[in-house]
């Protein structure tokens, strides 16, 4: 039988693209080992981690920003674009720049991760299908996105495109919502 990848020592670890990884929270070394090891330039951390995690990730070069807060708008919408979200698209967006990933991880990799994963499928413009795929386990949080408002609060940020991806359109066509199309902004630079 062929061995067909290598076990990862983080629980719950889920590609999202070619930088963005979700996890649940790291607790053992050699989860820490295994980033450390693998190109990752950043670790957004919705959970607290040990302080001796967090510092050893630091002293390899891995820079951890600390999330940790209260994300009871994940379910509470309309959406809150708060400066911890904007950051957060801000150190995926400087990474990718650099050819790192990121680590976005919750206590159980599934809520928060999951907010966060959405938002950034949202961005991407990702169409609905793909994301309700059984193992991306996120579908519910982008569908909330979609359905509130998610392009006008996008179009205030500039970072939508002015025709959202058809899948969206027929998504909330079917499921009876307002559809709301951004006007074209342009382009715009990360600062």
């Amino acid at each position: 039988m062929k061995n067909w990848g290598k076990k990862v020592p983080l629980e719950n670890f889920r590609r999202v693209d070619k930088t963005l990884y979700t996890s649940a929270l790291p607790t053992k070394e050699k989860g820490i080992d295994f980033l450390l090891r693998n190109n990752f330039g950043a670790v957004v951390s919705i959970a607290r981690m040990e302080p001796r995690l967090s510092k050893r990730l630091e002293a390899g070069g891995i820079k951890v920003h600390d999330f940790v807060g209260d994300y009871s708008f994940v379910t509470g919408l309309p959406i809150v674009w708060s400066g911890k979200v904007q950051g957060f698209f801000r150190i995926v967006a400087e990474n990718e720049l650099c050819g790192k990933r990121v680590l976005v991880h919750c206590y159980g990799g599934f809520h928060g991760a999951g907010f966060f994963s959405s938002m950034y499928k949202a961005v991407k413009g990702l169409p609905i299908e793909i994301t309700e795929m059984p193992f991306l386990y996120h579908a519910e949080y982008l569908k909330k996105l979609y359905s509130q408002a998610l392009v006008s609060a996008a179009k205030k940020l500039r970072i939508l495109p002015s025709r959202p991806p058809r899948a969206i359109l027929k998504w909330m066509k079917r499921h009876g919502k307002k559809v709301i199309v951004a006007k074209p902004i342009g382009r715009r630079r990360l600062k």
